[in-house]
């Protein structure tokens, strides 16, 4: 994601403390992202805790700091400014704790400042700051370089302050220092000296503790590297060693500081002498890059642009002449106890560009550039601040996010406006353009630019919140123990959460680990969806059949979510379009208010804590009271209960009209909620409240990026047109400009049914204004592709919107596409399918639109919460980084090979299996042998996820097992489950299904046989059952010729087992086993089915080994030979299983070597392919005569 710039308020350094120490989530001291960027914070100089610091490590010399630990702050309340006094309630000593108090001056450059602090000292603890009072007074120091005796007023004021605050039992012990900083080191020598004499003095008649050292001027490296510390205690960074750093900038009068702690050896080496420093603190040694630029502050850097010489009058009282300043402007500036005759150039030409110009010449070759500064976090203080807020970038109070080229569009539109706006400083557009090009000069890319990321989802599978979030704060150790001592277990404490259903699979979760990843990384995004109140459904299985139970997961509430009343916003449906020459209006609708709920989503150990905003449906007049008094109880809450339905339950059943109309309220009312709080944040991060900038969107793009989770918040483009043209007033050109820039498609699916189509009576019906704004867009799209592709209708019709027929469709899938700047597919391989067959059309016209993103799943929740043992053992070795970095993991590699490293992971493994064993047995009553293999399919039931083809695979392993054939197999059990999508009574009819974890089949399994085998519906259903049945009631015998044998009703028996190919027509037949099995119909006739020759591998006909057999107490341990097959050009070893219910839960298993060609999967043939992996499970089951004598499989 790209850099920016980042601010955070404070009216002093104890304010910055104080939101650092509000808790992780707080929106205003989140520790915002992205290398390379900046946060900008008025600390009133940062020395202003460097002041503790320096107090707290060189003044209490007893004092022995852990490295991992130092003291912690509390702060005053907002709002103070210079020239006043504020501070924090004093500070009560625990009983036990020894309290010490600390004095500091701050002379800088435009002001002296004191800082009066209160320690606490636990027993045998690191002390706190308990209590801090802070007084500035201007001008600086310096200003009384021509009259000292002044300069020793404003000293004893501050001092008479600390009497106050510090009761004078504590006087003697107090350390008394003062540090100078640019404001001094500018003064010439003898001037700056006598001055600090003074000061000396007035310290020595005080009844503080006064040390020989206590008055001096700080040089430029210090101060930098003492902003450094100020901002790394701040932050964290300092109490975790190795842990990552943030940078630092410093603004002021005189002088402008940078530092950071260089990761790349090239910036050590290539900087130039004078830029690096060591520094030793807590027990660890930091070699930072810092240096102080002495004559580029903010005051000093004017005087240049000016053209003034620093402390030099201008000669004979001449004018200064700047084209930083309004055309029409003259007037006085003082500085540095000079005063200067200044005005603006009389020019008509650009005011910005000239600026720049000028600006650009002071700072050529005066400033390094290290391309590190990219990739480093920094905080930015002083002047960076106010110039800021003082032109409404950042909130005054709560701060806000910044990027470099923030700058520079408040200079431009400053500089251009400056004119007309008198009460602005003269020098607003000279400033600004100074701190642009300042940092551009430090290496802070212009083009590299903060967009906050919106990822709109109608799934968020986010699963519990409590040992997630403990696990990201890095406080689940610490929870555990203090619930161990309170006497309660901490894993009962997490079963009692409600896990929030909030989704469906695959989409869900993923939505729910990139918001997890994107905290981690540090990324300001946001989640938007629906707050369901009754999600997926709880399953049960009762004799055999799936039953479906409302998910009340918010019974007992949820305490991780916040209500945001203040954001309530209305979502309108229905009503009639009206165009008028003032615009389109969209009148006469039915209002249903949208009540956001936020969860904080915090990131790994890294400060930053991200929000899932949930939208729950409210009606406007949620109760009738008048109806309610005469009886009618229904009416008095019908409008609430119509509007709750669209919040109420995920994906709704659309079998019929009014589920399809719920479903589409659904997409519509997460979209329009979410898109008018994303305008709002936009237009109030922009310039405050100056209605010609806020209403300006070209920058919105640059600001925001939505991201459309598949196709269901594909509403957001034309929600989007409709906002800016109907209510932003901006032309359609541009909105739709704008539109395609901000707006980015995932497609999930290359599944036809899955990919979204809308009737558009529906949507006239329901969304009338938006139906116009789709007709308009696909218009314009459809001219655009008539010109490149003249003559070409099939093409249009392919590519169209709006599907024609006997009833109209909206393609939702290419309304995507056409309104994002981006479309991703999530696998290499599905990407290609995306552009080569579903997009094809679409990839042939923008090329460069289509691009692949994996998936993934976050290391946090999937690795180290759900398999810490194995976490563990993986830290042990190689480090966290890889929590972070998954590329660090090829460390392991060396460890191949390790013996003790494989027995670890071993045993983690089988402690594992020993405590799922343990579940299955408590909670269904199967015992199972925890030495197995176990081979999991957790899934959703469908047919292209492979349930079938797994139960299949099941019965031809059997078969082969029981042949007695090479090689021993291990015992290994077969765990299937998964949910089937919500069905009507009148589908309910088919059988149980084989799973130990047992699943309802649904009519897709009979379909997928009339597919596969072409078997008819009557052949296909009672099939389904069998392999129910068969494979759950296999009952070994003793026999050589033991084996598994699949009689479906329909089918006759064989009276050999095999294959009869003829013509490329091949009968499959399945004989029948006499003892004990059912026996098939005499009736039926066989049926018979195409296969391609490449299925029939010679390499059937050399199967011919030596038959053995083996016995173990555990149950029938087989030899039998491995094979598997080759799926879609991949060939992993497929573990198959088998469940042998008759050997009291004992189970077999094999593996397989690969014997049948490749099966290829293609797009348009991916349920053919299907049909072939099938017949290949079928025609392994075949062989089950001892094949010692091969079968006879007639291979012409």
């Amino acid at each position: 994601m790209k850099k920016g710039i980042h601010c955070e308020t404070s009216g002093k350094t104890s304010y910055l403390c104080q939101q650092l120490q509000h808790g992780p989530w707080q929106t205003r001291m989140r520790k915002m992202p992205n290398h390379g960027s900046l946060r900008v914070a008025k600390v009133v100089y940062p020395l202003g805790l460097c002041v503790g610091l320096f107090i707290y490590v060189a003044y209490i010399k007893w004092h022995r700091a852990p490295a991992t630990q130092a003291f912690s702050i509390t702060g005053v309340a907002p709002g103070a400014r210079w020239s006043q006094q504020a501070h924090s309630s004093p500070g009560t000593a625990a009983h036990g704790h020894e309290v010490f108090y600390g004095i500091m001056f701050d002379a800088g450059s435009t002001g002296t400042r004191v800082h009066i602090f209160q320690f606490a000292q636990p027993p045998r603890e690191t002390p706190t700051l308990t209590h801090e009072t802070f007084k500035a007074l201007k001008p600086g120091l310096s200003a009384y370089a021509d009259d000292v005796e002044k300069s020793a007023q404003g000293i004893q004021e501050l001092l008479d302050v600390a009497k106050q605050d510090i009761p004078s039992d504590f006087w003697k012990a107090t350390p008394l220092v003062l540090k100078a900083t640019a404001g001094l080191r500018l003064l010439p020598g003898e001037k700056a000296q006598k001055l600090l004499q003074k000061v000396k003095e007035v310290f020595k008649a005080s009844p503080f503790l006064v040390g020989d050292d206590c008055v001096s001027v700080m040089n430029g490296t210090d101060e930098g590297v003492s902003a450094w510390i100020t901002i790394n205690f701040l932050t964290g960074s300092l109490k975790t060693p190795g842990g990552s750093s943030v940078g630092m900038l410093d603004l002021g009068g005189g002088s402008t500081q940078i530092a950071f702690l260089p990761r790349v050896e090239g910036t050590l080496e290539a900087s130039p002498p004078g830029y690096l420093t060591a520094l030793r603190m807590f027990n660890r040694t930091y070699k930072l890059y810092s240096y102080s630029y002495l004559g580029l502050g903010l005051m000093s850097a004017r005087l240049a642009i000016l053209g003034g010489v620093e402390g030099q009058p201008a000669e004979d009282g001449k004018e200064l002449v700047s084209p930083c300043l309004s055309p029409s402007f003259k007037g006085e500036w003082e500085h540095a106890e000079v005063t200067y005759r200044i005005s603006g150039q009389k020019t008509a030409a650009n005011l910005h560009e000239l600026c720049a110009t000028r600006v650009s010449e002071v700072l050529r070759n005066r400033v390094h550039r290290t391309e590190e500064v990219k990739h480093v976090d920094f905080y930015a203080f002083s002047y960076y601040y106010d110039l800021a807020a003082g032109v409404g970038l950042i909130d005054a109070e709560k701060g806000g996010s910044l990027v470099v080229g923030d700058f520079e569009i408040a200079a431009k539109y400053v500089c251009q406006t400056l004119e007309t706006q008198p009460q602005r400083s003269p020098f607003a557009c000279m400033d600004l353009t100074y701190v642009t090009l300042l940092l551009q000069e430090f290496g802070f890319p212009r083009s590299k630019v903060l967009k906050r990321i919106y990822y709109l989802s109608l799934e968020f599978y986010m699963g519990r919140t409590l040992q997630n979030t403990m696990v990201n704060l890095g406080l689940q150790n610490a929870c555990d123990e203090a619930i161990y001592q309170l006497g309660l277990d901490l894993e009962e404490l997490e079963e009692i959460e409600e896990d929030a259903g909030l989704g469906n699979g695959g989409l869900g979760r993923l939505a729910a680990c990139f918001l997890d990843s994107m905290a981690t990384l540090g990324l300001a995004a946001y989640g938007y969806g629906i707050r369901y109140e009754f999600g997926i459904f709880n399953q049960k299985i009762v004799n055999g059949w799936q039953v479906e139970e409302a998910d009340d997961w918010l019974r007992y509430g949820n305490p991780w979510e916040k209500a945001r009343p203040e954001y309530m916003l209305p979502v309108h449906f229905y009503g009639r379009v009206e165009h008028t020459p003032d615009g389109v209006k969209w009148l006469d609708t039915q209002v249903v208010l949208a009540m956001p709920y936020d969860t904080p989503v915090p990131g790994y150990k890294n400060n930053t804590v991200n929000t899932m905003r949930l939208w729950s449906a409210k009606a406007p007049n949620d109760f009738k009271l008048q109806d309610f008094n005469v009886g009618d109880y229904i009416e008095a809450v019908l409008d609430r209960n119509l509007a709750e339905n669209i919040s109420r339950v995920l994906y709704p059943n659309d079998n019929f009209f009014e589920g399809k109309e719920l479903r589409l309220k659904q997409e519509y009312f997460v979209v329009a909620a979410t898109l008018q709080d994303i305008i709002r944040r936009f237009k109030s991060s922009k310039f405050g409240c100056r209605d010609p900038v806020r209403t300006c969107f070209e920058t919105f793009p640059d600001k925001v990026a939505i991201q459309l989770n598949d196709t269901h918040p594909a509403l957001s483009i034309p929600e989007l047109m409709r906002i800016l043209v109907d209510v932003e007033k901006v032309d359609w050109d541009k909105a739709w400009e704008i539109t395609k820039k901000t707006c980015a498609y995932t497609n999930h699916t290359v599944l036809p049914e899955a990919l979204e189509r809308w009737p558009v009576s529906m949507f006239e019906k329901l969304l009338p204004r938006h139906l116009e704004i789709i007709y308009a867009i696909n218009q314009r799209h459809l001219d655009h592709v008539a010109a490149l592709f003249p003559g070409d209708v099939d093409r249009l019709r392919r590519m169209s919107v709006i599907e024609e027929g006997d009833c109209k469709r909206i393609n939702m899938a290419h309304l995507c596409v056409i309104g994002s700047h981006a479309v991703n597919g999530v696998a290499r391989i599905h990407s290609e399918i995306v552009k080569q067959s579903v997009f094809k059309d679409f990839y042939e016209l923008e090329p460069e639109k289509f691009q692949n993103k994996t998936n993934g799943i976050t290391p946090r929740r999937w690795l180290l919460l759900c398999n810490p043992g194995l976490a563990d053992t993986i830290v042990e070795k190689i480090g966290e980084e890889f929590l972070t970095d998954l590329s660090q993991l090829k460390k392991l590699l060396p460890l191949v090979n390790d013996e003790a490293f494989i027995r670890d992971v071993a045993k983690v493994k089988q402690e594992n299996k020993l405590k799922f064993s343990a579940f299955l047995e408590k909670e269904y009553k199967v015992k199972i042998n925890p030495s197995s293999m176990f081979d999991v399919h957790v899934k959703r039931i469908h047919e292209y996820k492979r349930q079938l083809l797994n139960c299949l695979h099941v019965v031809t392993l059997y078969n082969l097992v029981t042949l007695c054939v090479s090689l021993v197999v291990t015992l290994t059990p077969l765990l299937a489950q998964g949910l089937v999508a919500f069905m009507s009574g009148s589908e309910r009819h088919w059988s149980p299904s084989p799973f130990l974890l047992l699943r309802r089949p649904q009519a897709a399994d009979a379909s997928f046989l009339m597919l596969a085998f072409g078997l008819p519906r009557r052949s296909a259903a009672p099939l389904v059952h069998s392999l129910g049945t068969t494979c759950c009631n296999l009952q070994p015998s003793t026999g050589a010729a033991n084996r598994l044998v699949l009689t479906p009703a329909g089918l006759p028996p064989c009276p050999v087992s095999g294959i009869a190919c003829a013509h490329r027509r091949v009968h499959v037949c399945v004989r029948a086993d006499t003892r004990g099995h059912a026996s098939p119909s005499p009736t039926a006739r066989a049926h018979s089915i195409n296969t391609p020759s490449f299925l029939l591998s010679p390499t059937l006909t050399s199967l011919s080994p030596a038959r053995s057999e083996s016995r173990s107490r555990e149950g029938l341990t087989v030899i039998a030979t491995s094979w598997c097959w080759l799926l879609g050009g991949i060939s992993p070893t497929l573990r198959a299983l088998v469940n042998v219910a008759g050997v009291q839960g004992r189970f077999l298993g094999v593996r397989f070597k690969c014997v049948f060609g490749s099966i290829w999967f293609s797009a348009s043939g991916l349920q053919c392919g299907m049909r072939w992996l099938s017949l290949a499970c079928l025609l392994g089951a075949c062989f089950s005569r001892d094949l010692v004598c091969p079968c006879p499989v007639d291979l012409t």
